[in-house]
């Protein structure tokens, strides 16, 4: 009987996907029905990775009704969407994966329930799959809390506890069918899960736990779902915890990110996911992961022609420990050691280590170092008043902001940045903190 049961359901599948595939084929259009939002504007914007492309913009008819026929550019989009109407911010996420749906509300701020889908397979089950979990996991965690009001030796016990069994089961049965289902309903759902029963734990998590939840990120988290997901940051960031300065797992962030990139098949993502580890490594001030990412990029050659955050990054590359430093557009490296910083008016960060410096500025001089400021104001005057203060001569802007020349040539897109330059204009490293130099050290 259990073989029976798995052909049947690996037949079922099959036949899922070879109508889904068939839809790809044709044009896909999407049919809205808003009823309370007659004559009201509509957006339908589409998740990659951090932010969304406006896949459709316009107005529902007199009765609340939009044909959305999808774009060439979309026809084979496989993920999330999300369409908003009205000027109430009335949302609903919905799936776009092949078909035809029709997306039907006559409530004034539709989700949930009141929703309903018809001619997808993909959103109902979302809907019914998504429902069913969310009433299956709030009585397990209702019959939690009630099993500790209870005494071990009442019999009544007994019967909570087979109820949780009963539940635990059917939820075990649950995401074993996820991992069966070739949906992206299933994929999403188990994203979700991932995040919500992972993830969001890790902050709070021991080493046991994260040292379990590793192998799973490394080897087995789909970014190509997660790509179109919506979910993108919260999962990306939410990790964070598990590589922190503070974890056992810190030194592994590129290698295992790594992992990830080299079994991801699409370049937009490839390059996506690059660009943010690059963000993640630039806001937490992690230079040494960030080298090895760009050694990493570069070995792996995917990247060919390298763009914006990208092309800084492999920039910063030429800049690491041991290279010669660029000339400054607007005047000369001190001869001798130098400290060069980069900062904002203004940025908090930056005030902090401005002050910082200025209060060890006798210690640097007296080991021999000067030091070079290069603001990224656009004001001359808040610059002057800034920059006034400074008990270093060698003081620069060219009003040009993050895009200016010695910025540029830096490879600096966020402030405080510090060079530390040796005598003969080599670099002898990069740093976010005037304090992970080693100067002030006795």
């Amino acid at each position: 009987m259990k073989t029976r049961k798995k052909i049947t359901r690996v037949r079922f599948f099959a036949i899922i996907l070879l109508c889904m595939y068939s839809h790809i084929t044709h044009c896909q259009t999407l049919y809205l029905d808003f009823s309370s939002y007659a004559n009201q504007s509509v957006v339908i914007t589409v998740p990659q990775a951090t932010s969304a492309d406006t896949l459709y913009s316009g107005i529902l008819d007199d009765t609340g009704k939009a044909t959305v026929q999808l774009s060439k550019k979309y026809q084979a989009y496989v993920g999330m969407a999300t369409v908003q109407v009205g000027d109430k911010g009335a949302r609903l996420d919905f799936i776009i994966h092949g078909e035809n749906p029709v997306l039907r509300s006559r409530e004034e701020y539709p989700g949930g329930n009141n929703i309903e889908f018809s001619n997808s397979l993909e959103n109902t089950s979302l809907q019914n799959w998504f429902m069913s979990q969310l009433v299956r996991r709030q009585k397990l965690d209702l019959l939690t809390e009630v099993e500790k009001a209870y005494n071990p030796s009442d019999t009544f016990l007994v019967v909570l506890q087979r109820e949780y069994n009963q539940l635990s089961v059917e939820q075990a049965d649950f995401e074993k069918m996820l991992n069966q289902s070739p949906l992206y309903a299933a994929k999403f759902i188990k994203l979700y899960n991932f995040l919500t029963q992972e993830v969001n734990q890790l902050p709070i998590a021991d080493s046991l736990h994260m040292s379990a939840l590793r192998p799973y990120i490394r080897d087995s988290l789909d970014v190509e779902s997660l790509y179109h997901s919506g979910l993108w940051f919260d999962i990306l960031n939410g990790m964070l915890a598990l590589y922190g300065e503070d974890t056992p797992f810190h030194s592994f962030f590129i290698s295992d990110m790594s992992q990830i990139l080299k079994r991801t098949p699409h370049d937009e993502i490839y390059i996506r996911l690059s660009e943010n580890l690059f963000d993640i490594c630039e806001s937490m001030g992690w230079n040494n992961q960030e080298e090895e990412l760009t050694r990493f990029l570069e070995e792996d050659s995917r990247i060919v022609a390298p763009t914006g955050k990208l092309k800084i990054l492999f920039s910063l590359h030429k800049l690491r420990a041991g290279s010669k430093a660029p000339a400054l557009s607007q005047g000369k490296l001190p001869v001798g050691k130098t400290l060069l910083v980069f900062y904002q008016s203004g940025c908090g960060p930056c005030e902090d280590e401005i002050q910082s410096l200025k209060i060890n500025y006798p210690r640097l001089i007296e080991k021999g170092y000067q030091v070079v400021s290069v603001s990224s104001d656009e004001d001359d005057q808040l610059f002057k008043n800034t920059s006034a203060s400074f008990p270093w001569a060698d003081k620069y802007c060219d009003m040009k902001g993050l895009k200016g020349i010695d910025f540029e040539n830096y490879g600096v897109i966020g402030t405080p940045t510090f060079y530390e330059i040796d005598s003969a204009g080599f670099i002898r490293g990069r740093y976010a903190r005037l304090s992970e130099i080693g100067l002030l050290d006795d």
